[in-house]
């Protein structure tokens, strides 16, 4: 696939959005969770791969992190 079609199909296979074509976009610091327990249950999984804190798990990120692995062929 030419790298002008990838681009043009980017994040739309993950899309939970009913009415949207692209995810939206999520800006925030604080992840709030459930309890306790959730929260303890985010840090089994590596950093980069569960909703923990802003900068480094959102459902945005994960999106462009799919996107450049898709991009990059990886």
């Amino acid at each position: 696939m030419k790298i002008d079609t990838k681009l043009g199909h980017l994040c739309r296979a993950s899309n939970d959005q009913a009415t949207g074509v692209s995810p939206p976009l999520v800006r925030t610091s604080t992840v709030v969770f459930p309890n306790l327990a959730a929260f303890k249950e985010s840090y089994t999984t590596p950093v980069f791969e569960a909703l923990r804190y802003g900068r480094s798990g959102t459902s945005t990120s994960f999106e462009l992190q799919k996107a450049m692995a898709d991009i990059e062929n990886a």
